[in-house]
């Protein structure tokens, strides 16, 4: 009778430990149809970072907002698992220019600079769960955003008005 009891105990527990893991595992990365293919393949895991790509300095200009034709303003939301600093990859897939900046763990922004104007840039956050980021958390999703085109004024000689 106490060894039926036992191995129901254990069976118990196994079933318990096997359930939490399946409920707390972080999702895989899907890497079909990105940009980034490789960094979702290698992936620990994803999360919703909520990834805003706004115009960076907006003015206006002839009634329509523009922001800067080489800047970009990237947002997003920390995931809640802890992460050692975040790695935000900025690529153009037209032309294959590709660059990584890196940010400190509390950063929730980035203002890529050096830009092309008029320019669809496709960005991916990885969040390094480590500091050589050998492990990682990535958007589940990759952002687009497109720099604005260049205003210039009709002064003579003629002034960038967004640079």
């Amino acid at each position: 009778m106490f060894s039926k009891m036992l191995y129901a105990i254990v069976g118990l527990v196994i079933v318990l430990a096997v359930g939490t893991f399946l409920f707390l595992r972080t999702p895989s990365a899907d890497p079909g149809g990105k940009v980034h293919a490789d960094l979702y393949e290698g992936a620990s895991g994803v999360w919703d970072p909520q990834t805003q790509i706004l115009p960076f300095r907006p003015q206006e200009i002839n009634g329509q907002t523009i922001g800067s034709s080489t800047h970009l303003r990237l947002e997003w939301q920390k995931p809640e698992q802890t992460y050692n600093h975040f790695l935000i990859t900025i690529t153009d897939p037209v032309s294959g220019y590709t660059r990584k900046e890196s940010g400190e763990h509390e950063r929730l922004s980035l203002d890529p600079d050096a830009l092309s104007p008029n320019t669809q840039y496709v960005f991916v956050i990885q969040a390094c769960l480590d500091r050589r980021c050998e492990e990682w958390l990535i958007a589940q999703d990759e952002t687009v955003g497109t720099t604005a085109t260049e205003q210039w004024s009709t002064e003579d000689p003629p002034v960038l008005l967004n640079p």
